[in-house]
């Protein structure tokens, strides 16, 4: 003979929890919307030059890091190539501050992301 199965009837609560649950998940996930993460950026910066500008949306900034740290490369291994060791230890030095500015502009950039208007320093004339 064949068991026959219990079946459970879902409360109205458990069903308006759901509902309600999806609904935030939804309002959460628009909010999400305008947001970059910092840690992200940070590490996308550690990994490339300007990588982390280009993912906040810095197109301009992310190129001139990425120059500016292509260059500097290029600089250091010709100065290694020519055995110049004072002007190839001082290029690394510089090279690693450039490359750490790097970083903490696309963090601080990654937390400005959200502000809609740029800020502008502006001066004004009082006659």
């Amino acid at each position: 003979m064949i068991a026959k199965r219990k079946t459970r009837k879902i409360s109205w609560n458990f069903k308006l929890l759901i509902i309600s649950l999806l609904f935030f998940t939804f309002l959460i996930g628009k909010e999400k919307e305008n947001y970059k993460s910092p840690n992200r950026a940070l590490f996308y910066s550690l990994i490339f030059p300007g990588a982390g500008q280009f993912y906040t949306k810095n197109y301009l900034k992310g190129s001139l890091f990425l120059l500016a740290e292509g260059s500097l490369t290029y600089f250091i291994f010709k100065a290694y190539k020519n055995n110049e060791k004072g002007k190839f230890s001082d290029l690394l030095w510089i090279l690693a501050g450039v490359h750490i500015f790097n970083m903490a502009d696309a963090y601080i950039s990654a937390h400005f992301y959200r502000f809609k208007e740029e800020t502008r320093l502006t001066f004004y004339y009082v006659y």
